[in-house]
């Protein structure tokens, strides 16, 4: 049974829909956390991208695929940015290299726009995976993302999606000539699914960082709440301390009603001497 290419590309905007529908909910309810409007932005692009893939017949050569290329390469280079800015990373490489990456697509796609387009989807398939290695990396490199168990799970995927894409333009450059105006059957749908994977599973993974930030922020709020809750009033000339009714009490009544221990008294030698100076 063969499989219509558009049914699989509407299926996986389908899920890609719901994606953007998970996030765009996370940015209300924490509209502050960092890199999320950029990765909210990368999830819209994809769902951009399978809407003019989907359309593809009806358009000029500019939108599409020219236009859903540079959606895709634009999404990657999204993820990074939200990554970058979610765990305030370096920028270790210039931002008008990034520039450059992403205007090569649609300068490929005008230059290479009669068919054979093996090269022209080659070299975008590299420049996706450009970004997604970078995505993948850049965070392990910090200390403080190294240690998170969900940066680690959004990077082995970023990774896995960087070398299905690096693998699909090997498949391109050195492949049968495709003599179309666009990728057709097979080759379209096993795209669209990797595409999907890694977005949904990348997405996910994003989503468990915020999780986990949230988490991490409540235990320190409970650490300080509990470092407070041990600090006790006393007072600075009798000594009474000020239980939890407001009460003050001598410090020996509280601390035997709450830790059960019992005093007996005596004179410390400088009390000894100060209250009985003859030393009887």
């Amino acid at each position: 049974m063969s499989v219509d290419p558009r049914t699989v590309v509407l299926v996986a905007a389908a899920f890609q829909l719901v994606v953007v529908a998970l996030l765009a909910g996370l940015r209300r309810l924490r509209p502050g956390q960092p890199g999320l409007d950029a990765w909210l932005g990368s999830q819209v692009a994809i769902l951009l991208a399978a809407a003019l893939t989907a359309a593809r017949d009806d358009l000029p050569f500019l939108v599409a695929p020219a236009g859903s290329n540079l959606l895709i390469v634009a999404s990657d280079a999204l993820m990074l940015e939200g990554l970058v800015r979610f765990h305030a990373l370096p920028r270790r490489l210039p931002r008008v290299l990034d520039i450059a990456v992403l205007a090569a697509v649609p300068a490929l796609h005008l230059a290479l726009r009669d068919p054979p387009s093996n090269v022209r989807l080659g070299l975008t398939e590299l420049a996706g995976a450009w970004f997604l290695v970078r995505a993948g990396l850049e965070p392990l490199l910090s200390a403080g993302a190294r240690r998170s168990r969900a940066q680690g799970v959004v990077s082995a995927v970023l990774l896995a999606g960087a070398a299905m894409g690096a693998s699909r333009a090997l498949l391109f450059l050195v492949g049968p000539p495709i003599e179309t105006r666009f990728v057709q059957g097979a080759p379209l749908v096993f795209i669209a699914l990797a595409l999907m994977f890694v977005n949904v599973a990348a997405s996910a993974g994003f989503l468990y960082l915020g999780f986990d930030r949230v988490e991490s922020e409540l235990r320190s709020a409970l650490s300080e709440v509990n470092a407070l809750s041990r600090l006790l009033p006393i007072c600075a000339s009798c000594k009474k301390v000020r239980d939890d009714g407001g009460y003050w009490r001598q410090i020996e009544s509280y601390l035997s009603s709450h830790s059960g221990i019992a005093f007996t008294h005596g004179f410390c030698p400088d009390c000894m001497a100060k209250l009985y100076p003859e030393g009887g």
